[in-house]
């Protein structure tokens, strides 16, 4: 019996549910490592062909009001082998002091935290036309999210 489900196109996904995440440039899978991250110091994220060490739990913000997780509505996304939750922060972009001449200036890093507990710049977001969308409050948001 399977972990996790195979998801289609427009098919809903539960609350508590185990996924995998796609990177979509790569066509790899997003798993986490033990090693340290570059500037936060948490888990590594990486890309990896192989699905099986990058599971993640749809934690809902919002599990009261509905079953599964909806257009818009805020999750938590908490990976099941570092039991932590997938970040990125403005806190932790790669500029010219970090990453001098790099290939991913201005690109923000993106972790699984080493604490098992979510915090508010912890939450994603489904978004019609995109496969998932870092949370922001700032409607205004022009940071470009589409290395996730």
């Amino acid at each position: 019996m399977a972990l996790f489900n195979v998801f289609v196109t427009g098919r809903k996904i539960n609350c508590d549910e185990i996924v995998t995440l796609k990177h979509v440039k790569s066509n790899g899978y997003l798993i986490g490592s033990k090693h340290d991250s570059i500037l936060s110091n948490n888990y590594e994220l990486s890309v990896h062909k192989d699905n099986e060490s990058g599971k993640f739990q749809v934690v809902c913000e919002k599990k009261k009001n509905t079953s599964y997780w909806e257009i818009g509505e805020n999750v938590y996304l908490k990976n099941i082998n570092q039991n932590g939750y997938l970040s990125t922060s403005k806190s932790y972009e790669f500029n010219q002091y970090n990453c001098h001449n790099c290939p991913i200036m201005y690109h923000l890093e993106a972790c699984i935290l080493k604490y098992s507990y979510p915090r508010d710049d912890q939450k994603w977001r489904a978004k019609s036309g995109v496969i998932i969308a870092n949370f922001s409050d700032d409607k205004n948001d022009k940071v470009n999210r589409d290395e996730l």
